[in-house]
């Protein structure tokens, strides 16, 4: 068995492009000189309060996302979160350079807070896709980021001195001062930071408050993801507004606000870890979801059961599935209408060996979910190897047993015309003899004769009409085994509960099932035991039960035999299934099922 191909989501089991490998192993190397000089910048730095500790943070700030990014990345190649965390992380590098004593790199490590703040927001709002899903978040953030520029290029180039305000970045003593400013518009950068600020403000609420909705309208296996990022985020995004409303407007005690500032560290060496405990978590629950169907599976479901049990799987009520139908080149559904891609869903297609297979038609959020669908996909493929795999079973015992009804029917033919009928014209001889004695001890002796060749032939239709009796074919089930049953050395009751008439391979199965069951219990149960015969119908297919009252066994002392043994694959030679319930003493019942449509006319 080979790896299932899909299209479109499937993205970790799609060959990522050699480009991408590039990009992402040039990526993987620069991580490493990036860390390394952030630290050194860092910890040499005599331009900064607690520089070791600012090192580690700094580092962290641009390192983290990195690696996580670079770990998306690798697990899902076709989504753009991976490439978006990395350049996030490139993004924050630069602010290692407030530790650096050169004005310039200072000045430019100061303005780049701002936008990575921003970022940070995006990364909220695109997870777990990597993209902005509305035109209205698009024109939100495109505002946000335009006023950032305007504000902190401004700033640039204007003040003089330049101070940064994020926790572990406060200057030692007096601040370097900014080469790049040009003249001073004090007033108009001043009203521009003002604008910067509260909108800010409305979009971290906005955002917050769009997440939950969101979280509300997501699938289940998605809101798992969505609350893992939201509980980091939310707590994120609360601190800040708290942190710079307290300190920028409401001038909070200094106490006060070095407490936020721990808070606020704390929050943003969490952020990142959120996006890495979300991809453990679809691991997590879509293994889960994998070994529910596996387990499914081994039970043994239907096309349409299986359909159900993915649905419950993926959480998506709407989800489609259809099996590839080579006779007619289309994927059909199990109530056979037809299935093919949509526009506005997400498309799996499921191939083994290059061939389509199957093929699933999901809800779109289903496509930043590519763990899970994976295991589906694997899952389903199995369904349909296996389900192969039991048809080939299926009808090399079907093979079998036609083979041995076959047989059957040659023997009932040679003993009706051999056998049977040179007993009948030996009855006649003998009758006609006594007839020509005189003696009469001669003649009861020959009576006698007479008597056993009709008992040898009493005993020979028996065998006969056992073989295979003409009855099953005209009247069915329920009328050949009370026929056959008129003789049984236990009293057989027959309770037919609507069974139809159905192909003649199924009520084969059924009326020779039932027979070994009725002679084994005539073997086993006692001869003060009852049989009891029921057969019937509902919707998914005939049942029927051999139940007698008599002696039973111990489930699992018992060796399993050839009697059962013979009924259990006759029955699996049609699609059904056999089994026992018995115990010392509460007699034994055997129960049979076979899914064939309910009132199937078979015989005319």
């Amino acid at each position: 068995m080979t790896a299932t191909g899909t299209e479109m989501v499937m993205s970790r089991l799609v060959p990522t492009s050699v480009r991408t490998s590039v990009t992402w192993r040039v990526v993987a190397v620069l991580v490493v000189p990036l860390t390394v000089l952030s630290l050194w910048i860092g910890l040499t730095s005599e331009n900064l309060q607690n520089s070791e500790l600012g090192a580690l943070y700094r580092t962290y700030h641009s390192s983290a996302p990195m690696v996580i990014g670079l770990f998306w990345w690798a697990r899902r190649p076709a989504s753009r979160m991976g490439p978006l965390l990395v350049a996030f992380g490139f993004m924050c590098w630069p602010l290692a350079l407030v530790a650096s004593t050169s004005p310039a790199l200072f000045s430019i490590g100061v303005t780049m807070q701002s936008p990575t703040f921003v970022t940070m927001f995006l990364l909220i709002l695109a997870f777990p896709s990597g993209r902005l899903r509305t035109r209205f978040e698009v024109a939100a953030f495109a505002g946000w980021y335009l006023i950032d520029v305007l504000a902190a290029g401004g700033n640039l180039l204007t003040y003089p001195g330049l101070l940064s305000l994020t926790p572990l970045g406060l200057c030692a003593a007096e601040c370097p001062p900014n080469p790049f400013a040009m003249g001073s518009a004090r007033e108009v950068v001043d009203l521009l930071g003002w604008v910067e600020f509260w909108y800010a403000v409305g979009a971290i609420l906005g955002t917050l408050t769009l997440y939950l909705w969101r979280l509300a309208r997501a699938s289940r296996p998605l809101r798992r993801e969505l609350i893992t990022v939201g509980l980091t985020s939310s707590l994120f995004m609360i601190i800040v507004v708290i942190f710079y409303i307290g300190t920028l407007i409401i001038s909070i005690p200094p106490e006060t606000a070095a407490a936020l500032s721990v808070l606020l560290i704390l929050s943003r060496v969490l952020f990142p870890i959120g996006f890495l405990i979300a991809l453990f978590q679809a691991d997590y629950y879509a293994l889960r979801a994998g070994g529910r169907l596996m387990r499914e599976l081994a039970a043994g479901s239907s096309p349409e059961r299986w359909r159900d049990s993915v649905s419950s799987a993926v959480d998506d009520p709407s989800l489609r599935l259809g099996f590839w139908e080579p006779a007619t080149g289309r994927y059909r559904e199990p109530s056979g209408a037809g299935l093919m891609a949509e526009p506005g869903r997400t498309w799996v297609p499921i191939e083994r060996d290059g061939d389509p297979v199957a093929a699933l038609s999901t809800d779109p959020a289903l496509a930043d979910e590519p763990e899970l669908l994976e295991q589906v996909a694997e899952a389903t493929l199995i369904a349909v190897v296996h389900g192969d795999l039991e048809g080939e079973l299926r009808a090399s015992r079907a093979r079998l047993v036609e083979a041995g009804d076959a047989e059957r029917r040659r023997i009932q033919r040679d003993l009706h015309d051999s056998a049977q009928q040179r007993l009948v014209a030996l009855r006649i001889h003998l009758t006609l003899a006594s007839e020509r004695l005189e003696r009469p001890e001669e003649r009861a002796a020959i009576e006698g004769l007479g008597e056993e060749i009709d008992a040898a032939l009493d005993d020979l239709r028996s065998v006969a009409s056992t073989a295979y009796p003409p009855v099953l074919a005209r009247m069915g089930v329920s009328a050949a085994l009370r026929s056959v049953c008129r003789r049984s050395a236990l009293p057989v009751m027959i309770i037919d509960a609507g069974l139809g008439r159905h192909p003649e391979a199924v009520e084969n199965a059924i009326y020779f099932v039932s027979l070994e069951a009725i002679q084994n219990a005539a073997k086993h149960a006692g001869t003060a035991a009852t049989v009891r015969v029921e057969l019937g119908e509902d919707g998914e297919g005939v049942t029927f039960s051999i139940q007698d009252d008599g002696t039973g066994f111990e489930p699992g002392g018992a060796v399993r035999g050839q009697g059962l043994t013979n009924m259990a694959d006759r029955l699996a030679s049609v699609g059904g299934r056999l089994s026992i319930e018995t115990m010392p003493g509460r007699g034994t019942r055997i129960v049979g099922r076979v899914p064939v449509v309910a009132g199937s006319v078979a015989h005319a």
